[in-house]
């Protein structure tokens, strides 16, 4: 009967223990499973919109800020079946959608993490979209004595564009995804035919 006794006792403890270590591996696997990234874009670009949906002409819900950290609800790129490039995120309690490349897995500050990625604004896209850097204009400006009056054009080309789709001298990313879901709408680059 003693043994009985034991038996039901050190059953109790192992299955305590059992339990304990149980809970314990779960909360860790939950906590685990919570993956936080950085902000890779400025505020200024399109991309920095958080959408309700995973779709570009989606509604905005709100504008990431450069190097912020949201957390990753949900990857729809490594789903099996019907994979998008868009992260579910949440961020200063809202919840949508972002596309995978506005985000990266460290932070931007560049201090002594040297690996982190180069965020890019519109203005800066702008810039790398023409080609220029520092060596090429010094180039451009030595052989030809136009170059600054004709980048000068360009710029306040693209100023009055940006005007156009931001709704102002301030690019607001907000205004730009409407602009963009009108022309989309609207056909594009490439007329819809009337019917």
């Amino acid at each position: 009967m003693d043994w009985v006794r034991n038996f039901s006792w050190r059953s109790a403890a192992v299955l305590a223990v059992a339990l304990f270590c149980a809970l314990a591996l779960g909360r860790s696997s939950v906590d685990s499973q919570t993956k936080k990234m950085w902000v890779a874009v400025m505020e200024d670009s399109p991309d920095a919109v958080v959408l309700t949906e995973a779709d570009r002409w989606a509604e905005p819900v709100t504008v990431l800020k450069f190097n912020e950290q949201v957390e990753i609800l949900r990857d729809l790129s490594s789903r099996d079946t019907d994979p998008l490039p868009y992260y579910r995120v949440s961020v200063r309690g809202f919840k949508g959608y972002v596309k995978v490349s506005v985000l990266s897995e460290k932070s931007q500050l560049q201090g002594d993490d040297s690996e982190a990625s180069i965020a890019v604004g519109a203005s800066a896209a702008n810039n790398a979209s023409k080609g220029l850097n520092r060596g090429t204009e010094s180039t451009l400006r030595q052989e030809d004595p136009n170059f600054d009056k004709c980048v000068a054009q360009v710029e306040r080309n693209e100023e009055v564009v940006n005007e156009l789709i931001s709704g102002g001298k301030d690019r607001d990313p907000i205004k730009a995804m409407g602009s963009y879901r009108e022309f989309g709408d609207a056909g594009g680059l490439i007329a819809k035919e009337e019917k």
